[in-house]
């Protein structure tokens, strides 16, 4: 992350400029800090700002055009809370794809239950219903009886 890479190094380099920071291609004196993953000049320069914007860095100056910080070095309980809260972010963004997968199982599985008890609860209803017409077409109640015994009369005469 790369509060925790500026905050390690906040002893090694005394000026901070986005482009310095920028691991983007084609970007004069870009990745001079040796960021080991991907930052824009965009991302760099907020990232710079958010830092002034908490008291974290102090803007000094330009430098070719480019505003220039040092880091407050009397603040480093405020840069470890913060680093503390964007750990806690980064895990969740990390790690958002397998929870949402999680959730979605769950909620599938769930919607499977409750279909398949709606699903038996019809099922059941209907073979009432039919078991009732059953009973009122026939009078002995059992329509497999009242078939053989139509079918044997017919037979006898």
């Amino acid at each position: 992350m790369i509060l925790e890479f500026i905050f390690s190094h906040k002893d090694n380099f005394r000026i901070w400029v986005a482009s310095a920071l920028c691991t983007e291609p084609d970007i004069p004196n870009g990745n001079q800090c040796g960021v080991p993953f991907a930052l824009s000049v965009l991302e760099a320069r907020s990232i710079l700002v958010l830092l002034s914007e908490r008291g974290l860095m102090v803007r000094v100056g330009d430098l070719i055009g480019e505003p220039f910080y040092h880091i407050q070095q009397a603040k480093d309980a405020e840069w470890r809370e913060l680093i503390a809260n964007t750990r806690e972010i980064g895990w969740i963004e990390r790690h958002r794809w397998p929870i949402l997968k999680t959730i979605g199982v769950f909620v599938l599985f769930s919607l499977s239950i409750i279909y398949t008890s709606v699903l038996q609860k019809v099922t059941e209803h209907k073979i009432d219903d039919l078991q009732r017409a059953a009973s009122k077409v026939t009078p002995s109640g059992s329509l497999h009886e009242s078939q053989t015994n139509s079918v044997h009369d017919k037979q006898t005469k």
